[in-house]
């Protein structure tokens, strides 16, 4: 049976990109009064649309260019009535206003209407006020009046602004031809959006339903229905209702999904039983609400468009902290505080000690194989991980140092040890301090933790000790192996019967963290790794992982091109497969895996020959940011001495603006990789010997940084010479190709 799962597999390399389900719109939100009129009498070159929007000019002082930020325009109706889309308003397209260009504002013209009927756009900053002025209308406006609307909500957007007003329930003048609205007030939160948007609007809390009748036990009334959802355990689905962080394991979820999505293996009815099922948009941002921690108050990121409504700026989010195993069947590896300043992001890493000698059983001991020290230090079992992280986490990296350097040695770099989090916060502590109440050093006290310097570092490299490093093929024959990692704020990996991991009792851990603050507070990151105990009869086969980055930075996609690129990795003998996935960034389109049974050898993702499989992949995944996982139980038996029935092919899509031009990679929006740069990363801006022209009759071709070489005619002064070539590389705008994955060895 092939499960899809959330989540990735325990050994992974996930650099830099936009968090899964993380805050993930740290957007400036203006919140601007505004007039909405639309007109359809049911001929499509008829119909129009005007929306006026205004603000104290105090509320944004300056204004992206859209020429190089993007633009886009997008209407809601409220309870699934109806969308635009994202309606993307091309760069070539505006012009600025003012003495500089833009000092006063945008204006966008297309007399064609072609992008989503859109006629003209002016975005004006004045001195005292802002004012938005949008006109469209005809067959290429893309929203057909049916009938009455509760609502609509208009979002227009320059880079990292977004300007949205809300148009709710009652509407000045609306009828089944013609809609004519003033703006009225917008959420504060994301769950009191839930509560009204999905609870209230699709019956469920009618008297009948979780209202009076409390169907289940459920009562969702707005005074009661978080804390009757949150953290509490439902007996007809045998999990929580809501899990923070998890959806999948979170029963309401679940129970919407069974009727949006067809979700199998659902007990009972769907919701809202009875009652047509909730958009897809709406199911999303409830995941991304739960993925966020669930929280009572504040603002999740990218939760608004999928509302339909407008809120606040996002708030900093913070995951509760799951509760430790049960002494006898597990411990709590805990990664305290680091800081993470507004608007930005960080990949860092630091060390904490761990010493569980004294709490592990002994019957879930046992001396260390020569990989963890050999005998004369113990290690034990487990067979099953959970990470818990902050949601706005890219990634986390979990190590275990085993070199030759004591953590309290200066000539580790580890130091120095300071409280990270709570009260003591930058008081120097003791790593040492360990089997007391606070993880990591009792001294800290509650909320805080032990651990040494936070250094920046991609991946760790050029960090700690002079002999710390790892092995980026995951065969283990480094100083510092992974032992879990994930994308997710909450991962479980479960390991099949008789598969066990294992890790000394005490130790070093460095934690390779990389997390965006997408907000304008200040915030933090940390996490926790709960290991559970393997029992004796699940200590047969060690655990191992596939981590093919052979050619990891292989892309070089010219602009508005795709290429794919396709590998081969073949299992050993008497493997058993039991878990598939990928890694790229945001331009990789569509990840495939075919097998086993591949005829064709790929030594390299260059050989032209290496192409997709004709037949139907076992795996596909679309989603960058959260990928596909695909569990197989039983395991996959791999044990013919052919190797090509043990071997798999992958291949990964690349597109660099070929479907969408203003998806292209841009010289002046690509961040250059923060150093120290491993060694065969050559992503970053592109110099001016490889950019090329955006737009018009040159488009495409090299431009050598100079605007004119794309002019449409000679002196149009109209070119923008600004694409780049898509390359392998650690940052958001470049390349990865990784194929991942988990598997035991019968001999």
């Amino acid at each position: 049976m092939h499960v899809i799962r959330r989540g990735l597999c325990a050994l992974l390399l996930a650099l830099p990109a936009l968090p899964a389900g993380a805050q993930t719109a740290g957007e400036s939100y203006v919140h601007a009064s505004g007039q909405l009129s639309m007109v359809d009498n049911g001929r499509p070159e008829r119909r129009r649309v005007v929306f006026k929007a205004g603000w104290p000019a105090s509320a944004t002082a300056t204004m992206e260019d859209p020429r190089i930020a993007g633009a886009t325009l997008r209407l809601t109706a409220a309870a699934g009535g109806g969308d635009t889309g994202a309606i993307t308003l091309p760069f070539v397209r505006w012009r600025g206003l003012g003495h500089p260009a833009g000092k006063n504002g945008y204006r966008y013209d297309d007399p064609s209407r072609a992008e989503g009927g859109i006629r003209s756009v002016l975005a004006r900053l004045g001195r005292h006020r802002g004012t938005i002025k949008v006109i469209g209308g005809g067959a290429s406006w893309p929203y057909v009046i049916t009938g009455l609307a509760d609502g609509f909500t208009v979002t227009f957007a320059i880079g990292d602004t977004r300007w949205c007003s809300d148009f709710r329930t009652p509407l000045a003048k609306s009828t089944s031809r013609r809609v004519l609205a003033k703006s009225g007030a917008s959420f504060t939160s994301t769950f009191e959006a839930i509560q009204d948007v999905i609870f209230n609007k699709h019956g469920c809390t009618q008297a009948v339903c979780h209202g009076a009748a409390a169907q289940g036990g459920l009562d969702l009334q707005p005074d009661v229905a978080f804390q009757n959802l949150v953290g509490v355990f439902s007996p007809a689905g045998q999990m929580d209702r809501v899990k923070p962080g998890d959806e999948e394991q979170s029963f309401l979820w679940r129970k919407l999904a069974k009727g949006t999505l067809g979700l199998a293996d659902v007990p009972g009815a769907a919701m809202p039983n009875g009652l047509p099922p909730i958009p897809a948009e709406q199911l999303d941002a409830l995941k991304i609400w739960i993925r966020a921690g669930a929280p009572a108050t504040g603002v999740v990121g990218g939760t608004e468009g999928l509302l339909s409504s407008c809120f606040p700026n996002a708030d900093p989010i913070h995951i509760p902290p799951p509760d430790p195993p049960a002494p006898q069947d597990g411990v709590q590896l805990h990664a305290p505080a680091w800081p993470i300043a507004p608007r930005g992001e960080n990949e860092v890493c630091f060390a904490t000690y761990f010493d569980f000698s004294a709490q592990i059983p002994l019957e879930a001991q046992t001396p260390c194989p020569d990989f963890w020290g050999g005998p004369t230090k113990s290690c034990f079992f487990y067979n099953k991980s959970e990470l818990t992280q902050d949601p706005n986490s890219h990634h986390s990296l979990i190590h275990i140092y085993k070199g030759v350097y004591d953590i309290t040695d200066p000539a580790a770099n580890f130091g120095p040890f300071t409280c990270h989090g709570g009260a003591t916060d930058g008081q120097a502590c003791n790593p040492l301090g360990i089997g007391l109440p606070a993880p990591g050093g009792a001294d800290c006290g509650a909320g805080s933790g032990c651990a040494g310097k936070v250094v920046s570092s991609v991946a760790c490299i050029g960090y700690g000790p002079p002999d710390y490093g790892f092995d980026l093929s995951g065969l283990g024959s480094d100083s510092s192996p992974l032992i879990g990692g994930s994308q997710a704020p909450v991962s479980s990996n479960v390991y099949p019967p008789g598969v066990f991991s294992m890790i000394p009792v005490k130790g070093v851990v460095v934690w390779n963290s990389h997390a965006f603050n997408l907000t304008f507070e200040p915030t933090t990151n940390q996490q926790w790794l709960n290991l559970y105990f393997a029992g004796p009869t699940d200590r047969t086969y060690p655990v191992q992982a596939i981590f093919d980055a052979r050619d990891i930075f292989v892309q070089n996609v010219p602009p508005f091109e795709k290429r794919e690129y396709c590998r081969t990795h073949t299992l050993p003998q008497g493997a058993r497969l039991f878990q598939l996935s990928s890694h790229t960034h945001k331009r990789g389109k569509l990840f495939r895996i075919w097998g086993p049974g591949i005829a064709q050898n790929c030594s390299s993702s260059t050989d032209p020959t290496c192409t997709p499989e004709p037949g139907p992949p076992i795996f596909t995944t679309t989603q960058y940011n959260d990928p596909t996982v695909l569990y197989f139980d039983p395991p996959v038996p791999l044990d013919s001495v052919d190797a090509a029935s043990r071997r798999y092919k992958f291949c990964s899509l690349y597109d660099n603006g070929a479907t969408n031009p203003d998806e292209v990679k841009r010289q002046s929006t690509s961040p250059n990789p923060p150093p120290p740069i491993p060694p065969g990363v050559a992503g970053g801006p592109c110099n001016d010997t490889a950019v090329a022209c955006m737009a018009g009759p040159h488009k495409g071709q090299l431009c050598h940084g100079d605007d004119r070489e794309c002019d449409s005619t000679s002196g149009a002064a109209d070119g923008v010479c600004d694409a780049c070539p898509l390359l392998g590389g650690v940052t958001t705008e470049d390349e990865m190709f990784i194929l991942l994955g988990l598997y035991y060895v019968v001999p």
